[in-house]
């Protein structure tokens, strides 16, 4: 049975070995490697504390990219490769009795009201509080929107929760009371 060697892609003529993993056309003196790669720079691993650094540390993403001489785009990017990342880990709630922080964000889009809840539980014997995924809804803050928030929190942080901390919106002392387990009700207002 006679033996067929491989030909070239371009030209179909005989291949010569190119150091150990490129190939060379006869003809054409063509080159390609034979276990393709992927091109470009190898993406810079980043820290996952680039957002706690960028909100807490700096305020602004500009200042945090001119002390790292980086472009704004550049640091823009990082930052969202950064988020991307610490959303898709696991989140993990320590255990222990929670006070739950919650505001009210306003925003107007086209004319409309929108408010976004956010929600943050801290545990007593720690001293960061960690933020629920927040409710964005049309209208005004108020009771009713503020139950359908609430219900979005899990059972199992609801039985946890022992106080309620709030900037003292209307209908605060009803969701206090309402939220599994809560005894106390603490209002602020700036």
């Amino acid at each position: 049975m006679p033996i067929i060697h491989a030909k070239s892609p371009c030209c179909r003529e005989i291949i010569y070995r190119f150091g150990s993993r490129r190939r060379q056309c006869r003809s054409c003196g063509r080159t390609w490697r034979i276990r393709l790669k992927r091109l470009g720079r190898k993406p810079k691993r980043s820290s996952s504390r680039i957002p706690e650094r960028v909100l807490a540390r700096y305020g602004r993403i500009t200042s945090w990219a001119e002390t790292r001489h980086l472009g704004a785009a550049t640091a823009s990017e990082r930052l969202r490769g950064a988020l991307r990342r610490l959303l898709t880990r696991p989140r993990k709630l320590p255990r222990g009795p929670y006070a739950l922080v919650g505001d009210g964000l306003y925003f107007k889009f086209k004319r409309m009201d929108w408010v976004m809840y956010v929600v943050a539980v801290k545990p007593m014997r720690y001293r960061r509080a960690f933020f629920l995924d927040p409710v964005l809804l049309e209208g005004k803050e108020g009771y009713g929107r503020w139950r359908i928030a609430m219900d979005r929190i899990p059972q199992s942080v609801k039985k946890q929760v022992q106080a309620f901390v709030s900037d003292g919106f209307r209908g605060s002392k009803l969701i206090a009371e309402n939220t599994a387990g809560s005894t106390s009700v603490a209002t602020f207002t700036s």
